[in-house]
């Protein structure tokens, strides 16, 4: 009965496959599936994929035709003339002018009034910041000193604070 099983699974696995390559065809009726395949079905098969491959190709050799032809036209007017090499070197010039423009905006910007304004704030903000940082270890030291009896000097050797730590 598993040997019944295992062929019957194998044979629906092949026709599975074989419908989906196409080989053979297959119809529900009812509740039946019928199976079937002619030989001249896979002849006409390829041909019609070797009728789409054709077409293909003959799209394909119109649209390089095409393109050809295009490229042709796009050559057609860039030859070398004088006036074509003088546009190119006033193109050059002011390409350099350009850089040359945008070089001495950033310096500008480097020096913007608005900017300096930012910095100096920032640079006020980070002072206040280390000020505070610093009064709180200020606080702490007179903290553990008062708690455990410790010398300030020994509480800032403990913990490698520099003796010349103040405010900024």
């Amino acid at each position: 009965d598993v040997y019944k099983r295992q062929v019957r699974q194998s044979v629906k696995d092949i026709i599975t496959e074989l419908c989906n390559d196409n080989i053979i065809c297959s119809d529900k009726l009812g509740t039946s599936t019928i199976y079937w395949s002619f030989p001249s079905h896979a002849t006409q098969v390829k041909r019609t994929k070797l009728q789409r491959l054709k077409s293909s190709i003959e799209n394909f050799e119109v649209q390089k035709v095409q393109l050809e032809q295009e490229n042709a036209n796009c050559k057609l007017g860039k030859f070398v003339t004088e006036e074509r090499k003088e546009n190119l070197e006033t193109l050059q010039k002011l390409q350099q002018e350009k850089r040359a423009y945008e070089e001495e905006l950033r310096n500008f910007t480097e020096n913007d009034p608005e900017i300096l304004a930012l910095i100096e704030q920032d640079v006020k903000v980070a002072t206040e910041a280390t000020n505070r940082w610093t009064d709180n270890l200020f606080t702490l030291r007179s903290w553990a000193t008062q708690k455990y009896s410790i010398a300030p000097k020994d509480f800032d050797k403990q913990f490698q604070i520099p003796e010349e730590l103040d405010y900024v």
